[in-house]
């Protein structure tokens, strides 16, 4: 997932032009990173509520709102773009207008108009800022309705699609014809507008729905400076990408939880048979417990699920020990604990039972008093 800001610099390139395939790639990353942040947190909570295991939230920059205000129906980017190439006598200027109209006036915290002085003479008139979750992007609103129009001339489309070559009737049929499987097709009555930025994210859509359906494995690309020089760290810039990311959010996540979850069954499937008969009868869950308790795995270490046996970092370690270790050591150092356990319950309930008999006389001495007074 690359940064999806091409000038993260707080003071970015007043001559930088990003234009309508800028803001595609753009909106492609906000969707990737949408899909990191559902993943790790949403995902991660989901987990911990299904197994029973105490979740604490931890709070994370979300970029839900920055996707709606680009694609939704009513006043998102796409929509507000597809309207004005619908208008006839639209231009960039009269779109980045609209823009500012549904937006900038009414204080969205997502997108603005650029805040011109003397490091910054982009205006409003035909520039908007979107609000990344990696830093602010200024557009230039110039190109936008050319790139975005896809239409093709009637006379051309039709000769195009009486070709006698599958492949070009199935490219150019227009959306929704069926021209691939007829072998041919006409145009609507009255023209029909070829958008996009509409193909575009609904081709996104597509994607992000296959990667749900994924088992999902990130890997996350920082840069490490804005030269594009090799061995050169800008530290305070690969921090502020790490913020923004979500990456930090994702360690804390990670530090503060439970990140090594092992089925109860694989571990009393794997090591039942070192242990003693007492051992092995009990259920895989009682069993983890026990094998923990014997590991001096302390108590805060691990968490009991429904189904598994979470871990704090790095804990679980002592189940690679385990397996490496003496067979008839291991049963004795597990009898050990037995006995132990059984001595401390045994004290226990002496404990109690002289903390009663004290009562017990003390009640006695008491009432013997009061009866000679």
């Amino acid at each position: 997932n690359p940064n999806p800001n091409p000038n993260p610099n707080p003071n970015p390139n007043p001559n930088q032009v990003n234009s309508f395939e800028q803001l595609c790639i753009n909106f492609a990353n906000e969707k990737l990173q949408q899909f990191f942040l559902a993943t790790v947190f949403t995902g991660e909570e989901q987990q911990y509520k299904e197994e029973g295991v105490p979740w604490v939230a931890i709070p994370y920059s979300d970029n839900a709102e920055i996707i709606s205000a680009m694609e939704n129906s009513t006043n998102g980017l796409y929509t507000l773009l597809d309207s004005a190439c619908r208008t006839g006598n639209s231009t960039g200027q009269k779109f980045c207008a609209s823009i500012h109209e549904a937006h900038t006036d009414k204080k969205s915290k997502v997108l603005g108009a650029p805040k011109v002085g003397k490091k910054e003479s982009r205006s409003k008139t035909d520039h908007f800022v979107v609000k990344h979750f990696a830093g602010d992007v200024v557009y230039h609103c110039g190109e936008f309705l050319d790139k975005n129009n896809d239409t093709l001339n009637a006379d051309f489309e039709t000769a195009l699609l009486a070709s006698n070559k599958p492949l070009i009737v199935e490219v150019c049929a227009p959306e929704g014809d069926g021209a691939a499987a007829g072998g041919s097709a006409k145009r609507k009555k009255g023209g029909s507008f070829s958008s996009v930025g509409a193909k575009f994210v609904k081709s996104l859509k597509a994607l992000m729905a296959e990667l749900q359906a994924s088992q999902a494995h990130f890997v996350r690309c920082v840069k490490p400076n804005q030269k594009l020089l090799p061995q050169e760290l800008h530290g305070e810039g690969v921090v502020n990408q790490l913020k923004m990311s979500g990456m930090l959010d994702a360690v804390k996540l990670i530090q503060s939880g439970y990140p090594t979850r092992i089925p109860y069954a694989d571990i009393h499937s794997k090591y039942k048979m070192h242990m003693p008969e007492r051992v092995q009868s009990l259920s895989p869950a009682q069993f983890c417990e026990v094998i923990a308790e014997v590991c001096d795995v302390g108590k805060k270490d691990y968490a009991l699920g429904l189904e598994r046996m979470f871990f704090r970092l790095g804990c679980a370690a002592f189940l690679e020990e385990l397996s490496e270790a003496d067979p008839v050591m291991l049963t004795s150092i597990v009898l050990r604990f037995i006995v132990f356990v059984r001595y401390c319950s045994l004290l226990h309930c002496m404990c109690a039972l002289l903390f009663f008999a004290a009562l017990y006389l003390c009640d006695s001495v008491l009432c013997f008093i009061v009866f000679v007074w």
